[in-house]
Parts: C-alpha cells; sequence; structure tokens
C-alpha cells in the first residue's frame, strides 16, 4: 500500500473549463489547475514506480472551510494529477472511496492510500 498526502485540491470549477470552438465545448485545464498538478508533481518527485495494475483509491479530505462540497468533485484533479507519476493512467482506479474527515484550516489536505485492485479489496 502507497500512503502520502497533498494539499487540498482547488474546486472543479476553478481546475477546469469549458471552451467553446466553433460549435463544440472543448474542456481544457485552467491555470488554477495546471498549477496543482505542478505542485503535486514536485511533491512527489519520482518516489514510486508507475503502477500498471488496476488499483483501488481512498481518500481522507480535510477541507479548508465549511463550504459544501460533493464528495465526487474533487478527486478528480487529484487523480489527473497523479497520472504518469503514481499510476500509467487514471481509469486504473477501479474502486474510489472518498470520506470527509473535518475540518483543518491550517493545513487543509487529502490523505492518499493507494493500493492494488482485487474483487476483495
Amino acid at each position: 500500500m502507497i500512503v502520502f498526502s497533498l494539499p487540498f485540491p482547488v474546486s472543479l470549477n476553478q481546475a477546469y473549463r469549458a471552451v467553446n470552438r466553433g460549435k463544440h465545448a472543448t474542456v481544457l485545464i485552467s491555470k488554477k489547475g495546471r498549477d496543482y498538478k505542478k505542485l503535486v508533481a514536485n511533491l512527489m518527485g519520482n518516489r514510486y514506480q508507475i503502477i500498471t495494475d488496476d488499483i483501488c483509491m481512498e481518500i481522507h479530505a480535510y477541507e479548508p472551510d465549511r463550504r459544501r462540497r460533493d464528495c465526487d468533485n474533487f478527486p478528480k484533479l487529484i487523480q489527473d494529477a497523479l497520472t504518469g507519476i503514481v499510476y500509467k493512467d487514471d481509469c486504473q482506479i477501479k474502486r474510489l472511496i472518498v470520506e470527509k474527515k473535518g475540518l483543518n484550516k491550517e493545513e487543509p489536505n487529502v490523505k492518499i492510500y493507494i493500493h492494488k485492485y482485487s474483487t476483495d479489496s
């Protein structure tokens, strides 16, 4: 099992932007989203060999404030930021567990647990 902590991510609305391209809208990562991904890359470095197996990811969130947040929104940026650093592609995540653990106003963060996926895990 791999366990590490990261800073709490920016909101999904801040991390991604929809841009109209003619008749179609394209979703792009914003500057805040790119900055978070760079921060994660710098913090993680080359500590881990990239996992190629299917995985289970558990996220414990220690939020910065009492604003209402959906549990399924903030993991996306975390998953994208860890792609190519911890695992090859975020499609390898076969089980995702997200739990809000409370407030941490001084140092909002997410604690990440990653282990190999099995139908028993």
